[in-house]
């Protein structure tokens, strides 16, 4: 007899079975009736292990509009719920779609997508680089998942705004050359 474990990616631990074996004496010949049962303990190893894996590492952004994502997923099944926080670091430069993302144990393989933004700010400040991490609750998860650490997307926000000059802006009357500047911030 050959027993072989089910990969079944629930994170439960390592398994004791019972496996009996037995003769049907209705389908047996009459001198195995006095065998007795016999049941043999099988100890299942699990292979599954706590994490989440993010879908992206770095994005960009841009204030004139352009979004990116990235989408969080589990490893394994939990045995209860697994809840996590999005923050971004600078809400001036980045924005998250959602703050918050759980799993249940019937959804724990199902991606969740956050979609990344950058605020028009109005700012001419450059190319900004801001972390936007994902830490676990560990108040309200499956207390396998509680040792995880938090993962970070790198975020670069493009700037779009820029200082130019413009000018001359008016009609100056004078004895001596004058040139007359404004700044515009666009």
């Amino acid at each position: 007899v050959t027993v072989t474990g089910a990969d079944d990616a629930i994170l439960d631990g390592q398994q004791i079975s019972a496996i009996t074996l037995e003769v049907e004496d209705q389908n047996s010949s009459p001198w195995f009736a006095s065998v007795e049962d016999q049941t043999l303990l099988v100890k299942t190893l699990d292979d599954d292990v706590a994490g989440f894996v993010i879908s992206e590492t770095h994005a960009v952004v841009d204030e004139a509009g352009i979004s990116d994502t990235f989408s969080v997923t589990l490893t394994s099944r939990p045995q209860s719920n697994v809840n996590f926080t999005v923050t971004s670091e600078n809400t001036d430069e980045v924005t998250v779609s959602s703050s918050t993302i759980s799993f249940t144990p019937a959804t724990w393989n199902v991606p969740r997508t956050i979609t990344l933004f950058a605020p028009l700010d109005n700012t001419n400040d450059g190319d900004q680089s801001t972390e936007v991490e994902v830490v676990i609750v560990v108040e309200s998860s499956d207390s396998r998942f509680s040792e995880l650490n938090r993962r970070v997307v790198e975020v670069t926000t493009i700037d779009n705004d820029r200082a130019r000059v413009v000018g001359p802006v008016g009609r100056v009357e004078t004895t001596q050359p004058v040139i007359q500047l404004s700044l515009i911030h666009i």
